[in-house]
């Protein structure tokens, strides 16, 4: 070992080789990681489907079916309804935010049902964990322990991305292939590598950009044709409405962070910790410091701008001692393992929202910096910046979470303030091989610059959209409130009673709430949604499993839930014991007194339910939108003297109430009449006013989902909520003169709570 030493040096090269009791030592402290790896993540992965492995399994499946993906993107609940279908259960799950190639990696797996194919799935993660140690090893130029030690202090990271099912193995992997095969001249290849995965997870950009930015333009062009090539595949096999309502809708939040919950302390960043620190959300963060828009939006950008100016100023200035233009003495080698290992450090110190597997990725920067070191001589600073690693991936954040409230909200985010601390550390280990000079009129332009954007951002923070009206509707019940309040749909107003489907996380179920927070449909192994609502306390709600969409009646509340129909979105008729329901894209009629049911329409979208007129002749319905453009429709039939619009039973029928698919068809001698009353935009959830005149519905236009009204005698339209958010799901609610609906206001992109606006004057 050479004496120790500030700047980088010539590393060893070949492989360096550890010391007869170093390489004992270290094989014990392996063993110890490897048996810590099978008992808490390998065994209690296997034989399961849970984690994030249902989300693109789920998603895979959907492009085998051919089926749309675009819905996922803003109803979580729909994609539960999906993940049901395709059999997984006791598990709560999402596509948001993935890009829709994410779609197409587990494509080869939906040949098996998904507890097989997690545990491929889990045998492919241990092949590529073998293929991440031995690219690290040859990478950085250490003994294979060392890489294999430096990849298992990721920890929590590594566990988890076994428990979950996740791809962040795959995605280092890959970037480590790339990166090797640049190391061996094969530039077009490592590009090959580099853009495989970057459609479906965006660190790559950050080194194409690096090798660009060194003149490497065979590999950035290599990844870009590449990723390209994988965008075109996605379009032929997915739906083109998926890109569009992707990179229109979900990109823009997801890059500013507004996915899931962005106050969680769970995805330690400074975006979380500003949001907790200064802005107030009844759920999600009842107990900041301060409620200050402005604070949070300018604190968030001067941290986020500082850092990336220091990053990279550090990362560019590795240099010789005397800072000469050419780089001194430094090995070209040496300064480029440094630049690759920084890479990784710097993006997971920046990143929005991150999770514990995304620090995989610094097992690059932690084989590179301690290669450095080895070969300084230096191992007790190699050792430190290790155990530094092994700190960053610990779940103490997890036992601080109490504490994210108040002042005490930065004591929450330990991994945060560790991160920094090992940026910090690994600038000072190679201080000497930095060159720090700068000239004083570019310090203060550089900083002027990040004062003046960090304002900017908070000043239009500061601006709050228009008040539309809408208020949060409080539901205080503990059993509601445990949960956070993490996603709520498809509300029902029936005599100002209320009812909603909800996602229990706790219990990992979507179930059925009152308006006072109790939970109506108990415990049966399933998940409800779409519920509706009759005046004598019946509740029709949907549940979906392998064999489909179910239609179940509840008696009760807290009554077990009994199937009735095949069907989805089902929507009580107003007078009659009967109703209407979604099946394979039509709108049918079901009558629960004789089991008989006929068709209204063919082409009702699939995720929107339908909606009854006051007096039962008429069904309003969304169609199947084509090309982001949809249509309101009214089908109707005549009346019969009662006001009927269902005909009589057939002669012979009895009157008990079949399944139905026992049921008879509806006969009629008159041909419902359909009249389209609005295109444009994609049109969703229509309900009706008491009297008949105005329906409320969601309409989603230029990327932005409102509540939308019509006058159906004027066909004039008026939009109720204009907050940049998504707004769904309306309920007309005349005992309190108010429409109910679900937004995702100031939450994460699809989390949903309830919200609701007063009826204007004009619609009372």
């Amino acid at each position: 070992m050479q004496d120790s030493r500030d700047d980088l040096g010539q590393a060893q090269p070949g492989p360096m080789r550890l010391s007869r009791p170093a390489r004992a030592a270290a094989g014990a402290l392996l063993l110890a990681a490897v048996a810590i790896l099978a008992a808490k993540g390998l065994v209690p992965a296997f034989n399961n489907s849970k984690g994030d492995f249902a989300n693109y399994y789920t998603a895979s499946k959907l492009v085998v079916q051919g089926r749309a993906l675009h819905p996922a993107y803003d109803d979580f609940s729909w994609f539960q309804r999906q993940m049901d279908r395709v059999g997984i259960r006791n598990q709560v799950g999402g596509f948001i935010p993935h890009p829709p190639p994410t779609a197409l990696v587990f494509l080869p797996l939906t040949l098996w049902g998904p507890v097989v194919a997690k545990n491929l799935w889990m045998l492919v993660n241990l092949a590529l964990l073998a293929v991440c140690i031995t690219l690290l090893s040859r990478i950085a130029q250490l003994d294979w322990i060392i890489a294999a030690l430096i990849v298992f202090a990721s920890g929590y990271g590594l566990l988890n991305n076994f428990l979950f099912g996740q791809l962040y193995l795959l995605l280092t992997a890959s970037i480590l292939t790339a990166v090797r095969l640049h190391q061996v001249g094969r530039p077009i290849a490592a590009g090959i590598a580099l853009g495989l995965l970057i459609p479906v997870k965006y660190f790559g950009v950050f080194f194409a950009a690096y090798f660009a930015l060194r003149g490497k333009w065979r590999i950035p062009i290599a990844a870009a044709a590449t990723s390209l090539a994988v965008v075109v595949l996605s379009l032929a096999l997915i739906d083109p409405q998926t890109w569009r309502v992707f990179l229109l809708e979900t990109l823009p939040r997801h890059l500013q962070g507004e996915i899931q919950d962005p106050y969680a302390v769970a995805f330690q960043s400074w975006n979380s910790m500003f949001r907790r620190l200064f802005l107030f959300e009844a759920t999600l963060s009842p107990s900041p410091l301060l409620d200050s828009p402005m604070l949070a939006a300018g604190g968030r950008s001067l941290a986020t701008l500082s850092l990336l100016a220091g990053a990279v100023f550090v990362g560019h200035r590795i240099r010789s001692k005397d800072c000469s233009a050419s780089g001194g003495g430094i090995p070209q080698r040496d300064r480029e393992l440094f630049q690759l290992g920084w890479i990784p450090l710097a993006m997971l110190l920046l990143s929005p929202g991150g999770a514990t597997y995304h620090f995989l990725m610094l097992s690059l920067s932690g084989a590179c910096f301690i290669s450095l070191l080895l070969a300084q001589g230096r191992p007790w600073h190699a050792g430190a910046l290790w155990l530094l690693l092994a700190a960053v991936s610990l779940p103490h954040y997890m036992k601080l979470m109490p504490l994210a409230q108040g002042w005490t909200i930065p004591l929450a985010y330990s991994r945060l303030w560790l991160l920094l601390l090992l940026a910090c550390f690994t600038a000072w280990v190679f201080r000497g091989s930095i060159c720090w000079s700068l000239k004083k009129p570019a310090v203060a332009l550089a900083a002027l610059l990040v004062l003046s954007l960090s304002a900017l951002s908070g000043f239009a923070a500061s601006r709050q959209p228009r008040d539309d009206g809408a208020r949060r509707l409080p539901i205080s019940n503990p059993g509601y409130l445990r949960n956070l309040g993490l996603i709520a749909g498809h509300p029902d107003a029936v005599e100002g009673r209320l009812v909603f489907e909800y996602c229990e996380l706790l219990s990992n179920r979507y179930a059925i709430y009152t308006g006072q927070g109790r939970r109506w449909t108990p415990e049966q192994g399933r998940n409800f949604f779409s519920p509706s609502l009759k005046a004598d306390g019946r509740l029709l709600a949907e549940s979906t499993d392998p064999a489909g969409a179910g239609i179940w009646l509840s008696p009760g509340p807290g009554r077990p839930a009994r199937r009735i129909a095949a069907g989805a979105q089902p929507r009580w008729h107003p007078t009659r014991d009967a109703f209407a329901y979604v099946l394979d894209g039509e709108i049918w009629l079901y009558d629960l007194a004789t089991g008989r049911r006929r068709l209204a329409a063919e082409d009702a979208a699939e995720e929107s339910a339908p909606a009854w007129s006051p007096r039962g002749d008429a069904v309003y319905y969304a169609a199947q939108p084509e090309s982001n453009r949809s249509a309101l429709m009214r089908v109707a039939w005549p009346q019969d003297e009662d006001g009927a619009a269902l005909t009589s039973p057939a002669a012979g029928t009895t009157s008990s109430a079949p399944s139905l698919e026992q049921g008879t068809v509806f006969s009629s001698d008159v041909t419902p009449s359909a009249q389209t009353l609005l295109q444009g935009g994609r049109i969703e959830s229509p309900s009706l006013s008491p009297d008949g005149r105005w329906i409320v519905f969601t309409r989603t236009l230029d990327a932005n989902s409102d509540i939308w009204a019509m006058d159906l005698h004027s066909r004039r339209l008026t939009r109720l909520t204009t907050h940049p958010s998504i707004d769904r799901d309306p309920a007309w609610d005349a005992a309190n003169s108010r429409i109910v609906f679900v937004s995702d206001r100031d939450r994460g992109l699809g989390c949903t709570t309830l919200y609701w606006i007063p009826l204007p004057e004009t619609m009372r």
